[in-house]
């Protein structure tokens, strides 16, 4: 057994589901009418392009069980401290998500809504008048106004959270990555199997 890294065994993992990704098993072949091989002997032709077919599936099986094996042995060494960072991570990620409209909102200008809300109180007034004297009503007659309420004290005080949440999560993920690279943080990986990714040129 060889004793590899998580990192590269997340390495490996990427790569072993990119190869079952592209590969695919055929069921055909394709016969030129005139190889010579298959014109000799066509039963002994099909017979050897079935054994490639076959020989296909078994390394397919293989890179199967070996992702299989590379999976929960990552999975294994991830409880051992990765998985707590990574849901840390989640947190900061999701805060992140939360604070990041509201760092950037335009800050509150009382004076300037009050001045839109009388505009729009006397456009809404016009408009009213108008739809009374075609008996119908607007949908749209502008009785609302969207705007921030948040003052720039709060959006500075959000600027500075998301400063501060950016750090953290920096350190958590140098945290991870030396836990990756940690020697007595590894999965164990078959010789023989190491030897079968390395002719995949996978390793």
């Amino acid at each position: 057994m060889a004793s590899i890294t998580l990192r590269k065994a997340l390495r490996f993992k990427k790569q072993i589901e990119a190869a079952l990704r592209v590969s695919s098993t055929p069921s055909q072949i394709v016969i030129d009418i005139d190889d010579p091989t298959a014109l000799a002997d066509i039963a002994a032709f099909l017979a050897a392009e079935q054994a490639k077919v076959l020989e296909g599936v078994e390394k397919q099986v293989r890179l199967s069980r070996i992702l299989s094996d590379v999976r929960s042995k990552i999975e294994a060494a991830n409880a051992n401290g990765v998985n707590a960072i990574l849901a840390g991570i989640g947190h900061i990620d999701r805060q992140i998500a939360l604070f990041k409209p509201i760092a950037d909102a335009k800050p509150v200008q009382a004076d300037l809504i009050q001045a839109k809300l009388g505009r729009k109180r006397e456009a809404s007034k016009t408009s009213q008048t108008q739809s009374h004297g075609y008996g119908h009503h607007r949908q749209d007659d502008g009785s609302t106004l969207q705007v921030s309420p948040l003052t720039q004290e709060t959006i500075s005080a959000f600027k500075a959270k998301l400063v501060v949440l950016r750090k953290e999560k920096e350190a958590l993920e140098d945290r991870r990555l030396a836990l990756n690279n940690r020697d007595d943080l590894s999965i164990e990986i078959g010789e023989d199997d190491l030897g079968f990714l390395a002719e995949l040129e996978i390793v």
